[in-house]
C-alpha cells in the first residue's frame, strides 16, 4: 500500500504550470495610494505650469505693452459677435502648446523610463496592464491627451461669457468638464489604484524599484 502512492522514478517529469514572469501583473508591486496622489498632484502642477507658459506667452503677443495699439485680435474681442470664437481660438492654442511643453517635460522620461517627473520623484512607472512596456504614443495620445482636452474644456466652460452665452446648458458642461479631473484623480483609491486614464489606456502604474 505504501508503496503504490510512493513517487514512481519512471514517470515523466511534472511541469509546474505556475506563473514566473516577472512582468506578470501579479508580481508587480503597486505603490500606496498616498505616493500616487503626491505624485499625480506634483504631475498637475507640471501641467499647469505648461499651460500657464503658453497663455503667458500668448498674452503678451496679443497685447504687446499698453502703449501700443491693439492687435487685430484685441480688437476682435470687443466685438461681441466673435467673443465665442475668441475664446474657442485662446483655449485651442493653449491646448495645443500645453500639450507641447508637457511632452518636452515629460517626453523622454515616458519613452526611456515610462515615467513623468511626479512619478520619477516618487519612483514609479507607468506599464502595459500585462506588465509589458507601454508605447510613448500610447502614453501620450491616449493616457495623457484626453486629460488635457477636458481640462482645458474646464476652464474654457467656465468663462463667465461662455457660460452666459450658453446659459444652464454651458454651466452644466463646465461644472462636468471641472469635476471630470477630479473624479480621474479619485480612482486612484479603487481596489486597483487605476486612474480613468489608465483604464482608457490599459495601463498601471507600479513601482519601479521594488525590493
Amino acid at each position: 500500500m505504501d508503496s503504490a502512492v510512493e513517487q514512481n522514478p519512471f514517470a515523466s517529469p511534472q511541469c509546474d504550470h505556475t506563473r514566473t514572469d516577472p512582468l506578470a501583473p501579479d508580481r508587480q508591486i503597486l505603490p500606496s495610494r498616498w505616493r500616487r496622489l503626491f505624485a499625480a498632484l506634483l504631475d498637475i502642477l507640471v501641467i499647469l505650469i505648461a499651460a500657464l507658459l503658453p497663455l503667458f506667452l500668448w498674452t503678451r503677443a496679443e497685447y504687446a505693452g499698453n502703449n501700443q495699439a491693439p492687435t487685430k485680435t484685441a480688437r476682435v474681442l470687443t466685438n461681441s459677435a466673435d467673443i465665442f470664437w475668441s475664446i474657442a481660438y485662446a483655449a485651442a492654442t493653449i491646448a495645443a502648446l500645453s500639450v507641447l511643453c508637457y511632452c518636452l517635460l515629460n517626453g523622454y522620461l515616458l519613452y526611456a523610463r515610462g515615467q513623468t517627473i511626479g512619478k520619477a520623484i516618487f519612483k514609479m512607472k507607468i506599464v502595459r496592464r500585462d506588465g509589458s512596456r507601454a508605447g510613448l504614443m500610447r502614453l501620450i495620445f491616449v493616457r495623457y491627451v484626453p486629460s488635457a482636452i477636458y481640462s482645458i474644456a474646464a476652464v474654457y466652460f467656465s468663462d463667465p461669457i461662455m457660460r452666459e452665452g450658453l446659459g444652464l446648458f454651458g454651466f452644466g458642461l463646465g461644472l462636468a468638464f471641472l469635476c471630470s479631473p477630479l473624479l480621474d484623480l479619485l480612482f486612484i483609491f479603487t481596489k486597483e489604484k487605476r486612474c480613468l486614464h489608465d483604464y482608457l489606456a490599459n495601463t498601471i502604474v507600479v513601482k519601479a524599484n521594488p525590493q
